[in-house]
């Protein structure tokens, strides 16, 4: 089941009303201002400016000191309720050491499908093996791994042939789609960033 999860991030995204949502503290303000009623809300509630609006929502009241974040809690409610296809917004502005404790919640789960979404990027897992990946409004894209990988680009900018790419090489930033789909083989896990903006340091 699919399930969507937003952050306390500010995000001007227009999120899938048809998806049943999961608000993380401030993030529920978030939802309510699109419309949307969360199904539940996770957090200790440090970011809420409105603490109000949780008087008609099923809320789970944290502590402010635990051992997980509340971000990386809302995952698992939502991964023990049967929802392993899980969008994430609002996670990717702000503290970047919670920005990092997603991805290490994306590697965590890697054998569920987490999609972290904002207005430029669209953050994912790609398990090993062969695939095709649609540019749709993303162009440009960048791999990383956390354990050596054989890579194989075909269909962009800059084509690789079995090339080792390994964790703390940087050569996989920012290729670009030439026509609408790439095709990539790995031989370990990777995490894709597709972007829709060449923008870069």
């Amino acid at each position: 089941m699919k399930a969507g999860l937003v952050g306390a991030a500010p995000t001007r995204m227009t999120l899938d009303p048809n998806l049943p949502y999961i608000g993380v503290d401030g993030g529920v303000e978030t939802l309510l201002s699109q419309g949307i009623m969360p199904m539940v809300v996770v957090g200790d509630y440090d970011s809420l400016k409105d603490k109000d609006c949780l008087k008609k929502i099923r809320n789970i009241q944290l502590p402010q000191q635990k051992d997980d974040t509340d971000t990386a809690i809302a995952i698992e409610y939502l991964l023990s309720n049967g929802y392993n296809d899980i969008v994430l917004y609002g996670v990717t502005g702000g503290r970047i050491d919670h920005f990092l404790a997603v991805l290490c919640m994306l590697k965590k789960y890697r054998d569920h499908s987490l999609t972290v979404l904002d207005e430029q990027n669209k953050i994912y897992i790609l398990k090993a093996g062969k695939h095709c990946i649609h540019k749709n409004e993303y162009r440009y894209l960048s791999f990383f791994t956390d354990q050596d990988t054989y890579i194989t680009i075909k269909g962009c900018v800059y084509p690789l042939d079995q090339y080792l790419l390994k964790n703390n090489d940087p050569l996989c930033v920012s290729n670009e789609i030439c026509d609408e789909i790439c095709e990539i083989e790995i031989t370990s896990d990777v995490i894709v960033v597709q972007s829709n903006n060449k923008g870069g340091i």
